[in-house]
């Protein structure tokens, strides 16, 4: 929307003229109206209170000068050295300047050899004592004339100019309705410029190059444009077709000053560089009828308005968008028109005559009708707002910009405060993060593809669900589950699967013998390597204790009762519970809690679970709210139930995804269990719970679980850096997208060494490219056979019984010879075993030596007396000593090898 301000220009008698705006250079808030006269307006700025007052105008009359009149275009001269003048081309051809300093009169008049209307001019704004002058054609005779200011004319009298003032006359400002008359001084008369061009034909347009004095630029009544050098010969200019009709306007852009705009009545302004000026560098089709004014904004690059003589509108236009908005064939066409929309119109009440922006002040300019009505528009302007990458806000109001970081060390946000307007200040509110936010401090505290490292991360910051996927990939990675004769399990194979790989059924036994009759727990191979994925591998009496004791050391004091009723071991389960309530005060409602249920299994037994008192008393604690927790709700529930359906702790959803699924393993049959398994799994697809991952396994179904994780939550990461675990036969095209998306968060956060880690991680082992041979047959040696190792370790391994072995003991090596020739491979001088050999780690002392890279475990040897050995064992070695190990051998160049 604009501002408007609106006053009356007074109509013109007779002849209706275009009547022309130029605002002032000189002081910011005159400006001139040109058409019958000369008036010199003064734009004054009120509040709205100075506004309401009687009487106050904003926009007032200075000056007005009746001896030039039927004016056809204007200028004020950009010389501050002197009064400021304003020339005036009338429809003779000749030019006149005035002065509204002081009196208001003619100074002097440049005219023409032969008469014809002035249809543009303009000063140079390097050399301001010179301006040129575009004429219609005449034949024989130029049209492009240049003339100096300073030149010496012949004195004339004031009466021999057209006027519509009768008898020569200076007006006097008096007050706004009254001038004082008095005698005018005759102007001097120049008739002789100083330079001429553009023969034989018309002149519509000229602008002089803003960075180079000699350089003027001119539209022609013939379609052409050319540039002149004015020191040169004028009968050579630069030229080009322009456009389909005469160039009706040319204008230099005030910050590019190589690039130019041409406009004509067809509606397209085109866009040109002088320095390579044969085709237009940009073409915009304004869909205007009668074009007849386009002006650059002053103070803003690439911004430009334009006014049609049969529209009511004024457009504004931002050239840049526009040139950025073209695709690469439109761009490399010069001969394509850019048809894109302006970024804001004003409409007026009738067609605009002419308008000027504002030289101070970006959104504002002024518009005159046909009638003489002038407005003030000011363009009300949209702040600009742009997040950036790193957490911080920025935002801007004209020249003026601010940038405000929302991610400070106190995990707040800036927010403005309330009250007036001058006491309003940033302030920082808690708020929750953005997923951003949250995605890039993750990855600058190490969150990558280190599992075990992002397992301890997401632990320490209290991650949710994804404390439950890291765990889950950590044991698999960890090889926490053992293969059997009944199941192979695979690398990162859900639970589902799991189930399903069986080939004995499943059977009941009796875990507690004074419970069996009522709680019949069913197990079988499949669901044993089950419940150890979900945690629940607890059988033993130590690893039930172990687990209750995790739980109570992270304050999960309710989660490690349920955790072990649901075992049946309610021993454990109220001495949980009574450490709970010991940490809590005298007067806590959780404490109360603890402590009440820890009673109520107390009084739990056999009898007591067949007596329907103790199940009435039990369900009306859960019932009427007297227990809140889900876990210990769970607790009650299980205890109280004598349908064995326990849907009642399977369907509450505040229970952990994997406790759920942990507790239908020990408790429903075949049927039951893979029925709840796969509703589950339908479950956490369509809310994109990543929890439902230890269900599925990396399978196609984990990618519709991640896809919908993803669109629900944006963590691009976690999905990332879990599927780039996969290996490459197993990825679609959604596992490439989230690893090329993170990669360029990666490099909009400007985390190169995270993202240069995480690429290093998703390559595959480099291949050996050292290899050793046998010093009788010359026969290159595998790999295994240098490093003790059975091949190159994969990303994705099966895991079987062997992966949990201990790892201290000596392997037995298929062979301790050459492949080729059979002789003895050469053995440690220290340990004395074949370099095939796993390294023996028992009284090492630099255990990290070969931990990482396996450097410890390779063959290194003497170049002197060619006695080697076990990189680690050879270092352990010269640690206290210098002389070889061997016996009798006194070398003491072996110490330099490492």
């Amino acid at each position: 929307m604009a501002n408007v301000n609106r006053d009356a220009a007074p109509s013109a008698a007779g002849a209706k003229i275009r009547r022309l705006l130029d605002w002032s250079p000189h002081s910011p808030n005159q400006f001139v109206v040109a058409a019958a006269d000369l008036r010199l307006y003064e734009l004054n700025v009120f509040n709205a209170a100075q506004m309401k007052q009687s009487g106050v105008k904003k926009v007032v009359v200075k000056g007005i000068n009746y001896e030039v009149t039927q004016i056809r275009c204007v200028a004020w001269s950009p010389s501050t050295s002197s009064e400021p003048l304003v020339a005036c081309g009338l429809p003779s051809g000749k030019v006149v300047l005035s002065t509204f300093n002081g009196s208001i009169r003619v100074l002097k008049e440049f005219g023409p050899k032969h008469s014809r209307a002035c249809n543009c001019l303009a000063w140079n704004p390097l050399q301001p004592h010179l301006f040129a002058t575009g004429l219609d054609k005449v034949r024989s005779d130029c049209s492009t004339l240049i003339w100096d200011v300073n030149q010496q004319g012949i004195s004339s009298d004031a009466t021999s100019r057209t006027t519509s003032t009768p008898g020569p006359a200076a007006v006097q400002p008096w007050n706004e309705y009254s001038f004082n008359l008095s005698p005018t001084e005759a102007a001097e008369s120049v008739s002789t410029p100083i330079n001429e061009m553009a023969n034989s034909e018309a002149t519509t347009a000229l602008a002089w190059d803003p960075s180079n004095p000699f350089s003027l630029v001119t539209g022609t009544g013939v379609k052409w444009l050319r540039i002149y050098d004015t020191r040169a010969d004028t009968n050579s200019p630069q030229s080009v077709v322009a456009h389909s009709r005469s160039v009706q306007g040319v204008s230099f852009d005030p910050f590019r000053h190589e690039r130019l705009a041409t406009f004509s009545e067809d509606g397209i302004i085109k866009f040109w560089d002088v320095r390579n000026f044969v085709e237009p560098i940009f073409s915009l089709l304004t869909n205007s009828k009668g074009l007849q004014q386009v002006e650059w904004c002053p103070r803003r690059s690439g911004v430009l308005a334009t006014s049609s003589s049969l529209e009511k509108t004024i457009k504004f236009w931002d050239i840049q968008d526009a040139m950025v908005g073209q695709n690469k064939n439109e761009r490399d066409d010069f001969s394509s028109i850019s048809t894109c929309r302006p970024y804001k119109t004003h409409e007026g009440s009738e067609a605009y005559s002419s308008f000027s922006w504002d030289p101070l002040n970006q959104h504002r300019l002024l518009t005159i009708t046909n009638n003489g009505i002038l407005e003030v528009v000011t363009l009300q302007q949209t702040t600009p707002i742009k997040w950036s990458p790193q957490g911080r806000l920025s935002f801007s109001y004209g020249n003026k910009q601010s940038t405000l970081s929302i991610t400070p060390d106190d995990n707040k946000v800036p927010t403005m405060n309330q009250g007036k307007e001058e006491d309003r200040s940033f302030r920082y509110a808690s708020t929750i993060f953005d997923v951003s936010v949250e995605m890039r401090n993750r990855a600058k505290l190490g969150y990558s593809m280190d599992i075990a490292a992002n397992k301890k991360l997401v632990e320490s910051i209290n991650g949710g669900e994804l404390v439950t996927l890291w765990n889950w990939m950590s044991d698999y990675s960890s090889g926490q589950f053992v293969s059997t004769k009944e199941i192979q399990v695979e690398m990162y194979q859900g639970i589902h699967s799991v189930l399903q790989s069986s080939t004995a059924s499943s059977k009941k036994v009796n875990n507690t013998p004074d419970k069996t009759q009522i709680f019949p727990v069913i197990t079988s191979p499949q669901r044993s390597v089950a419940l150890q994925i979900c945690g629940w591998g607890l059988d033993k009496k130590d690893s039930l204790e172990q687990a209750a004791h995790k739980l109570e050391s992270s304050n999960q004091y309710e989660r490690a009762a349920a955790l072990c009723v649901f075992h049946l071991d309610l021993r454990r389960a109220i001495a949980s519970l009574t450490r709970g309530a010991q940490q809590q005060s005298s007067d806590s409602k959780r404490g109360s809690h603890l402590r009440l249920m820890a009673m109520a299994l107390a009084g739990c037994n056999d009898t007591a679970l067949n007596n329907g008192l103790w199940r009435e008393a039990a369900m009306d604690m859960a019932i009427f709210n007297e227990i809140k927790h889900p876990y210990l709700k769970a607790c009650l529930s299980f205890l109280c139930n004598d349908s064995r359906s326990h849907r009642s702790v399977l369907d509450n959803h505040q229970l952990s995804l994997a406790d759920r699924v942990g507790f239908a393993c020990k408790f429903l049959d075949d049927s039951e269990l893979m029925q709840f398994v796969e509703s589950s799994i339908d479950e956490n697809q369509k809310k994109g719970n990543i929890e439902g991952i230890i269900l599925t396994g990396l399978d196609q179904r984990a990618m519709e679980i991640f896809e919908q994780y993803v669109n629900t939550t944006g963590d691009v990461q976690t999905a990332a850096l879990v599927v780039a675990h996969l290996p490459k036969k197993n990825r679609d095209q959604r596992v490439d997208m989230w690893i090329r998306s993170y990669r360029e968060l990666m490099d909009v956060w400007e985390l190169w060494h995270a993202r240069a880690r995480f690429d290093i991680a998703l390559k595959d082992p480099i291949a050996p490219q050292v290899y050793a041979r046998c010093n009788f047959c010359n026969q290159a040696l595998a790999m295994s056979l240098i490093t003790g190792r059975g091949g190159q370790q994969r990303r994705t391994p099966k895991f079987t019984s062997q992966s949990t072995t201990n790892t201290n003991h000596f392997q037995k090596q298929t062979s301790a010879s050459c492949p080729g020739c059979k002789k003895p491979l050469p053995r440690c001088v220290v340990c004395l075993l074949p370099f095939n050999v796993n390294v023996p780690q028992v009284g090492r002392q630099n255990q990290s030596a070969g931990s990482s890279s396996g450097f410890g475990s390779w063959f290194t040897w003497c170049q002197s007396c060619r006695h080697g050995g076990h990189a680690c064992h050879m270092m352990e070695w010269f640690v206290n000593h210098r002389e070889c190990p061997v016996a009798d051998c006194k070398c003491t160049q072996c110490s330099t090898l490492l």
